[in-house]
């Protein structure tokens, strides 16, 4: 049998590193590649994975990717940081003017929000999106 498909946040050059079955994208902005899926949706991502949306505050800007999760640094791998959300799953502030460089991040997973019983959990930050 091949290689399993590698996990969302794992290491990749190209796109058939982190599926064969072109479901997984790699996306190469980030060091050594990030696998991940792109466009997700509340309880998209594979149950290994959450999704974030980056850039919240700008509907033309917005786009939402699974992430890696994580509760510590040690969860992610070589150059990553865990990045937690805060009360209401956002893991940076919004900005009033709406006008910010950064944007801000929030959690979309129903999975991990404040009704449910599973703890709130971070994700796998690469260097690029860390404040």
């Amino acid at each position: 049998m091949a290689g399993c498909a590698r996990r969302i946040g794992d290491g990749c050059a190209v796109d058939t590193d982190c599926s064969i079955n072109n479901d997984r994208r790699c996306d190469t902005s980030q060091p050594s590649g990030y696998c991940t899926i792109a466009e997700c949706d509340r309880n998209s991502c594979p149950s290994d994975s959450l999704c974030v949306e980056f850039f919240s505050d700008s509907a033309r800007r917005a786009r939402r990717f699974c992430m890696a999760p994580c509760t510590s640094d040690g969860d992610c791998r070589a150059q990553y940081k865990c990045q937690m959300p805060n009360a209401v799953g956002l893991f940076q502030s919004c900005p009033d003017n709406m006008s910010s460089v950064n944007g801000c991040t929030r959690l979309i997973d129903d999975a991990v929000g404040p009704s449910t019983t599973r703890e709130r959990t971070g994700y796998c930050a690469p260097p690029t999106t860390m404040q």
